[in-house]
């Protein structure tokens, strides 16, 4: 599910409070700090919201979120924010 803080609280408040579940969290602040571990480059706030988007879209059970497909993320959102700033 990709939404907002309150958008995901409202959804699991739907749910058991004792039910098991698995949820894998990732923010901006997450993506920047990968890409700056694995590339030693600095991106913008704007770029990793969109990097989140594209990451979301493109999803892959069988992949998941590996740095593979975050990395590939940040690359389309990049790609996508130049090309609309033309």
């Amino acid at each position: 599910m990709l939404g907002t803080v309150q958008e995901i609280i409202a959804k699991l408040s739907e749910r058991d409070p004792n039910e098991t579940i698995v949820v894998d969290i990732w923010d901006a602040e997450d993506i920047k700090e990968m890409i700056l571990d694995c590339r030693g480059k600095v991106i913008t706030s704007e770029t990793a919201h969109t990097a989140l988007q594209c990451a979301y879209k493109s999803y892959d059970t069988n992949e998941a979120y590996s740095n593979y497909a975050i990395e590939a993320a940040v690359d389309t959102a990049e790609r996508t924010l130049m090309e609309s700033s033309v």
